[in-house]
């Protein structure tokens, strides 16, 4: 916030309204910003929500492919297509690989 709360030196008799007019201006500040806060919330919660549901998501990409052995079908390409250099594209009539 870039509002000077500084004001004019006060005496110490005057400390009390001081503090009650800050307590005042901020006041007022967080009631102007409580909507936005509310938002925020809201937005922050569904945020989470949906967080969450892409983890579980995720979870079941992985589950799929079978974790450990993608991870070994993947070495094992990458080992063989740079082995074999440029690799030709497959013919449409060729059958799937099992």
């Amino acid at each position: 916030m870039s509002q000077d709360t500084k004001g004019p030196e006060i005496k110490p008799m005057d400390y009390l309204a001081r503090y009650r007019e800050l307590c005042r201006a901020r006041d007022a500040v967080n009631a102007k910003n409580a909507p936005l806060e509310a938002k925020l919330a809201d937005l922050v919660a569904q945020q989470e929500k949906l967080r969450v549901e892409a983890e579980k998501i995720s979870g079941e990409i992985d589950d799929t492919r079978g974790r450990e052995t993608w991870i070994a079908l993947k070495r094992e390409i990458r080992i063989l297509a740079a082995g074999l250099g440029k690799i030709p594209p497959e013919s449409p009539a060729a059958p799937p690989a099992e």
